[in-house]
């Protein structure tokens, strides 16, 4: 991982803080679908920039110059993201900005296909077809006036990309060594990850902000600030920085369940602000206990399947079933009427006590749980 990769990542600091701030002023159904919707684009274009930039990136000026003319129509989504799916003429500025900037990662893939390896060629010309189908969709969705048939057009488009990935694969030749996940590009993960838990701080301070300033509003943010401590703590203690196993579709696997986990991390961080806001209330609103807790559901779940691509080590023996039961405990407090503390806590222990059975078997074994392999 470079200086510019890290300076890159700090543009989508911006842009995934507006999609979630609209979240956290629309819980809803229809708001998490438009959020989902927002979030996948906006990952599809990191992952593309991202990617590319671990295979074929140098420290020269042409990769310079990409990196940063991605960043300026990145910087120009920003703008528009927070309220497309709602505002056609919002819409309008994503949907030109989004297009170009899909132009431009084209014609970083395709320039590729011109000097690349024969077997690789058919992978690509797969790859960006589909990339470019998805900028058309989202460029032409953005003149639909109805908001709701503007959303399921760029639902559309994003599906359309992320199967792209696993198709463009399997016409390429591509052997065990392009398709494993390396160090920098488990790194790189990692440090996505750390963006959208920025998130879950952003909504604890938004809620605290917010309104009067009592006791009880200090230490349910307080909790939930503990919440996002623990899924750091879990992630980068089970799976941060490690290589997973190799395989196409080992690495299928962990690429896909970063892009859930990622975004099921920036919801729970949504859902914070309307919850710290009511924490004086008797219990916690239906829809801010809704999105938290079926959030934090899918982020074990996540990763779990994570530990699955996983090189086995002790401190993961159990991982997995703790971190499914846990999943599952959280996803019944969803429809369970509690205190804002007493939620707050709740759903801390449920990445806590599945740490404390990681941290159990690798003492067991000899080991730390922090250990990573090389």
């Amino acid at each position: 991982m470079t200086w510019l990769e890290l300076f890159y990542d700090l543009v989508f600091v911006v842009l995934i803080s507006q999609i979630t701030h609209r979240l956290a002023e629309h819980i809803s159904l229809t708001g998490t679908w438009e959020y989902l919707v927002m979030y996948f684009l906006i990952w599809l274009v990191w992952l593309n920039g991202s990617y590319y930039q671990e295979l074929h990136g140098q420290n020269d000026g042409r990769s310079r110059m990409y990196i940063f003319g991605q960043m300026a129509f990145l910087v120009v989504l920003t703008v528009y993201a927070g309220h497309a799916v709602e505002d056609r003429a919002q819409a309008i500025g994503f949907g030109i900005a989004y297009f170009l900037l899909i132009v431009l990662l084209s014609y970083q893939w395709w320039f590729l296909r011109r000097i690349d390896q024969a077997q690789y060629r058919g992978g690509v010309a797969t790859y960006v077809t589909f990339l470019l189908i998805t900028g058309v969709l989202v460029l032409g969705g953005s003149f639909i006036a109805d908001n709701t048939l503007r959303t399921a057009v760029w639902g559309i488009a994003a599906l359309l990309n992320i199967v792209a990935t696993p198709l463009s694969a399997a016409r390429s030749a591509a052997g065990e060594g392009v398709t494993d996940v390396t160090e920098s590009w488990a790194e790189r993960m990692g440090l996505f990850i750390i963006v959208v838990l920025g998130e879950v701080v952003v909504g604890v301070g938004d809620g605290l902000a917010d309104g009067e300033h009592t006791v009880t509003k200090l230490i349910t943010g307080m909790l939930m600030l503990f919440l996002g401590f623990a899924i750091w703590w879990t992630y980068f203690d089970f799976i941060g920085r490690r290589e997973p196993r190799t395989g196409q579709r080992v690495r299928a696997v962990w690429i896909t369940t970063h892009m859930v986990l990622a975004g099921a991390i920036a919801a729970v961080g949504g859902g914070m602000v309307s919850m710290i806001e009511h924490a004086d209330d008797a219990v916690v609103p239906v829809e801010s206990r809704a999105l938290i807790a079926w959030s934090l559901a899918v982020t074990m779940l996540a990763i779990a399947a994570l530990v699955w691509t996983m090189k086995p080590r002790p401190a993961l023996r159990r991982a997995i079933p703790t971190l499914v039961i846990g999943a599952a405990y959280a996803a019944v407090l969803a429809v369970v009427p509690v205190a804002p503390v007493a939620f707050a806590i709740l759903l801390s222990l449920t990445l806590w006590v599945s740490w404390c059975f990681a941290f159990a078997d690798a003492a067991r074994g000899g080991g730390l749980i922090i250990e990573i392999d090389e």
